[in-house]
């Protein structure tokens, strides 16, 4: 009888350890995404002010932005890679969906940002047609990332169960 209450027991602590790990892993996954998403923010934002500086001519106001921009997206990578890592352990198609989107955001993001900076070096430089070149190229980089983000937030949008107070 005692052997028997021993292993309902186990069976109950296990249990409990279990549901706390789970719990405990998918906060920090919600959280991880909140400050994923703040980057991805903040990097946009600093990127469309670059632009307007660049549109200007205020070089090095667009290059300090870009360079912003490019810390906020390689923050946001950062805490990818971390994200990545926690979404084995939860081996859940959602989330795999949603870094793999992210991911192919934040690299064409990434590229946008430097080659506006390029552009802007050049333009600076007045080298014209440089610049008018790479600012060719940011912009199908930017596009191309704008597509991942909308596709990230309709994965969201869609999934509400799986993304907690989740904002794009």
């Amino acid at each position: 009888m005692q052997k028997n209450f021993l292993i309902v027991c186990s069976i109950i602590l296990i249990g409990v350890l279990a549901f706390g790990f789970i719990t405990n892993t998918m906060n920090s996954v919600n959280q991880s995404i909140k400050d994923l998403n703040k980057e991805i923010i903040d990097g946009d934002e600093n990127y469309n002010k670059a632009v307007i500086d660049l549109n200007n001519e205020n070089y090095d106001t667009a290059a300090d932005e870009l360079t912003k921009s490019a810390q906020s997206f390689q923050k946001a990578r950062d805490i990818l890679n971390r994200l990545d890592r926690e979404d084995f352990r939860l081996n859940n198609q959602i989330y795999a969906t949603y870094i793999n989107l992210t991911s192919q955001e934040l690299e064409n993001k990434q590229n946008a940002s430097t080659l506006l900076l390029n552009a802007t070096i050049a333009l600076k430089g007045g080298y014209v047609s440089s610049g008018n070149d790479y600012i060719y190229k940011a912009g199908y980089a930017m596009s191309d990332a704008l597509n991942y983000q909308y596709q990230r937030a309709e994965l969201v949008k869609n999934n509400p169960d799986e993304f907690e107070n989740t904002t794009l």
